[in-house]
């Protein structure tokens, strides 16, 4: 089962973004799914409306921090979306992921402990990738859980079917 994750950046920063697209695709473990709203928003399609679905449905969404990313609107719109989805359903986990120093989360994002790749890569890469393996067998608990309360649900109304008929 793989991990969803939405990628939240400023456009000033897709080369950065299309390395880190390059490098989660080629941790085959990990199996992430990947949204990145230049690449996977069909042509015609509302961006909005695409961005707001990916939200709802990250397990993650990576928040790429830059001073391009300081200055989007964009970016601070997905971060308080995907803040307000979380307190209503628990998920998605917001990752800040400093790509540029001097440029630290703040605001929705205060507080959320950032992988810091301008420091280390090496350990940066690292965090990522045992916070993104740790968040996918979280999703995958959840996800199972999800099913056993479906089948607990199903057999209850059978059984009071049954009863009912009796």
């Amino acid at each position: 089962m793989s991990l969803k994750v939405f990628v939240s950046y400023s456009s000033k920063d897709l080369a950065w973004v299309a390395n880190l697209r390059e490098w989660l695709d080629s941790i085959k473990d990990l199996e992430v799914d990947l949204f990145v709203s230049e690449y996977d928003t069909p042509s015609g399609a509302s961006l909005i409306d695409t961005v707001k679905s990916h939200i709802d449905q990250a397990d993650v969404v990576l928040v790429v921090l830059s001073s391009n990313s300081a200055q989007s609107i964009w970016v601070q719109q997905e971060i308080g979306y995907a803040n307000g989805v979380y307190r209503t359903r628990g998920k998605p986990v917001t990752i800040p992921i400093v790509i540029e120093g001097g440029v630290l989360p703040d605001g929705m994002i205060q507080g959320v402990r950032a992988v810091d790749v301008s420091r280390d890569t090496e350990v940066a890469s690292r965090q990522l990738y045992e916070a993104l393996e740790r968040l996918k067998v979280e999703a995958a608990n959840r996800r199972g859980l999800l099913v056993l309360g479906g089948i607990i649900l199903g057999l209850a109304i059978v059984n009071r079917q049954k009863q009912q008929d009796l």
